[in-house]
């Protein structure tokens, strides 16, 4: 699960869900493309489950997820559909309906005729010390910048653009970086990977078929 939670005190902590509507599920089962949102609900289910996997073949299953490394973001398989987190440059007819940034999605991959849209990569949070962590590995539970690589913009929490969904009023997701006076990136940018439970959470974030709840 990605958890975005220093966000202002009446958002409070969200996390990033698969925004299903009517149309995009059969069965029980995600099956076309859809977007996706920052919802309260923190209870681990088939909307905010995501796996991460390396793009580089040559990684093996089950390592460390590392800074810098190229990543995919995916839904899971069977129920989430095995989606996968897109996003490109925004266009005047292809942006966020409320903030008007780059479009956050999750997308079947063999529809896209680029791969790269679906590439993300994780960075440190502090930039001071971004080049140095590059390469060690991202620990469950602390917060990271998570950056779409084809247009370097961050995955975003909209605080202030609220959407109704089936589920009731969440808050539009994009890849937008919100920087302070210092070139800081802010609260809306800050994830946390949860890996389990609170109680069962592990150290560190693997890359691999394992959900990341």
């Amino acid at each position: 699960m990605l958890i975005s939670d220093c966000l202002r005190a009446d958002v409070g902590s969200v996390c990033l869900a698969a925004n299903i509507t009517d149309g995009s599920v059969d069965n029980g089962r995600l099956h076309v493309s859809c977007g996706v949102s920052a919802s309260r609900s923190l209870e681990p289910c088939m909307r905010n489950a995501f796996v991460v996997t390396p793009v580089q073949e040559d990684i093996q299953l089950g390592l460390p997820l590392r800074y810098g490394e190229h990543i995919l973001l995916s839904s899971t398989c069977g129920t989430g559909g095995n989606l996968k987190l897109y996003s490109e440059p925004a266009t005047f007819l292809n942006s966020a309906k409320r903030s008007r940034h780059q479009m956050v999605s999750l997308v079947d991959e063999a529809s896209l005729s680029s791969a790269s849209s679906t590439r993300w990569k994780v960075v440190f949070k502090d930039p001071a010390w971004r080049i140095e962590m590059e390469g060690t590995a991202v620990k469950a539970g602390e917060n990271v910048i998570i950056t779409h690589v084809q247009t370097n913009h961050n995955l975003c929490v909209e605080d202030k653009c609220a959407v109704m969904t089936l589920f009731g009023q969440e808050y539009e997701v994009s890849a937008h970086s919100y920087l302070n006076s210092h070139k800081v990136e802010l609260s809306q940018n800050h994830w946390i990977f949860r890996t389990a439970p609170a109680d069962k959470q592990t150290t560190e974030v693997s890359d691999g078929n394992s959900k990341h709840n």
